[in-house]
């Protein structure tokens, strides 16, 4: 079934992707306190570390019972049971909790050797913990119809990322224009499968000719219905999801996200799929400087539009 411009739905991978955590926060802030000591070249102590570990913040304040309140009295009966049991002699007892630090130290990420540091593998699950936060900290940006500036701040955040592949089954000439000029964009993948397609894809086969060696930018089309997603592909580094097309930025409400890395390598790998199987509309390679506007040319030659052709 060919897609709609109109679709906007959040993709089956969405709802399924998670970051499986391996250090937990408690691990997290015991690493990090010492690798923060360590920088200044000072190993703190087991109960250095104990002590921050256990009361990172000020204490805040309780109630002292006196003497003569209703809570020294259960302390008093607390402390005769204490001795009562004591008499009778021991019936098994609960071994203590591990404490974090004992357990770092247990599994190899800490070492005590003259004061604390952290091991090769400490070292490397402290880098994964931070790696993972940035992850999930990714920027969730909110593109909304009432937002005069939401196709602008898109294409601020789409300029930002560099080099990269986009796919939007309704790209058209006025996101060439756009793109070409303000981003480093160098590939982007189209449908075939919409009522406008032919028309589209004659429009950016003309444009891309007529600023050929000024650009750097090729342009594939596929039929394959799997095609539905908006996605910007970095050559190196993170993968990005846009909730609608460019041409409608603005016109509905949408979103532009990082995608978590758990779900990333295999919206990149069906992307780079896509594109290998799909067939060419046009290209332009760069063999001269850029001008600030890659098609101020077409305007300039007597303020002539792109001629609407089928190759």
């Amino acid at each position: 079934m060919a897609p709609q411009e109109t679709n906007c739905r959040c993709p089956p991978w969405l709802a399924y992707s998670a970051m499986v955590q391996i250090v937990e926060l408690p691990q997290h802030r015991m690493l990090a306190f010492i690798e923060a000591c360590n920088r200044s070249r000072y190993r703190p102590s087991r109960e250095e570390a104990h002590a921050w570990h256990s009361s990172p913040t000020p204490r805040k304040g309780h109630f002292v019972p006196g003497p003569n309140s209703m809570g020294a009295g259960v302390l008093r009966i607390a402390d005769m049971l204490s001795a009562t049991f004591d008499v009778l002699g021991p019936q098994g007892e609960r071994a203590p909790d591990e404490s974090v630090l004992d357990h770092l130290i247990r599994i190899r990420w800490v070492k005590d050797e003259r004061g604390l540091t952290l091991t090769q593998l400490g070292l490397a699950m402290l880098a994964e913990a931070r790696h993972v936060k940035r992850a999930e900290e990714s920027t969730v940006i909110v593109l909304e119809t009432t937002d005069r500036f939401a196709y602008a701040r898109l294409v601020g955040q789409i300029a930002s990322i560099g080099s990269a592949l986009l796919v939007d089954p309704y790209f058209r000439l006025r996101e060439l224009e756009t793109i070409l000029d303000n981003t480093e964009v160098n590939r982007v993948l189209i449908s075939k499968q919409y009522k406008g397609s032919s028309e589209a894809r004659a429009e950016l086969r003309t444009a891309l000719n007529a600023v050929a060696a000024v650009v750097d930018m090729e342009i594939r089309a596929t039929a394959s219905s799997t095609l539905h997603d908006r996605i910007l592909v970095s050559d190196e580094g993170p993968v990005y999801m846009l909730g609608a097309s460019l041409n409608t930025v603005g016109v509905a409400n949408t979103v532009f996200m990082r995608i978590p890395d758990s779900a990333a390598a295999a919206l990149r790998a069906q992307a780079e799929d896509l594109w290998d199987a799909a067939d060419a509309v046009g290209s332009a390679s760069l063999v001269a400087p850029t001008e600030p506007s890659a098609l101020a040319e077409i305007r300039a030659a007597g303020d002539q539009s792109v001629s609407v052709t089928q190759a």
